[in-house]
């Protein structure tokens, strides 16, 4: 048998404490047999890099009350935590100075002035998988488009 590690979010991750997400900086090691299929799934949601208040919404524009620091252009989500529209996910497509731009399709029509944001980097196969993976591992994605069976 084949060891490996995943390095992904363990439950720890999803637990809240003191109102803020705990860090997850732990591994979980899947025993995988040769030529066999295993399924892993990671928590979604990553700790934010940044929250803040919404200051103006325009198109798919959002301006926050405070500055970001650093860039987050296609690298991040977006969560809306507060407000009507609490719970919404959605890409950011552009950022600058204190604001960010979503992806097309988003409707930001019930986010309003106030209301909190929280901006989270996405997963990448390199975070997930280990350095080294054996010869003829094929990672297989999720694929919500295509019909039918063994689509991937």
């Amino acid at each position: 048998m084949m060891n490996y590690q995943l390095r992904i979010a363990t439950l720890a991750a999803l637990i809240f404490s003191g109102g803020s997400m705990l860090e997850a900086d732990s591994s979980v090691t899947i025993t995988v047999e040769p030529f066999s299929d295993t399924w892993a799934a990671v928590p979604f949601h990553k700790a934010p890099d940044f929250e803040g208040s919404v200051g103006e919404v325009s198109g798919r524009t959002i301006t926050f009350e405070e500055v970001l620091d650093g860039d987050f252009s296609g690298s991040h989500a977006i969560t809306v935590t507060s407000g009507d529209y609490a719970g919404v996910r959605g890409r950011v497509v552009a950022s600058d100075g204190n604001s960010v731009t979503v992806k097309a399709g988003l409707s930001l029509g019930g986010v309003a002035p106030g209301d909190t944001i929280a901006l989270s980097r996405g997963w990448t196969l390199a975070e997930l998988l280990a350095d080294e993976l054996p010869n003829g591992t094929l990672v297989l994605l999720f694929d919500r488009v295509s019909k039918g069976i063994n689509v991937a």
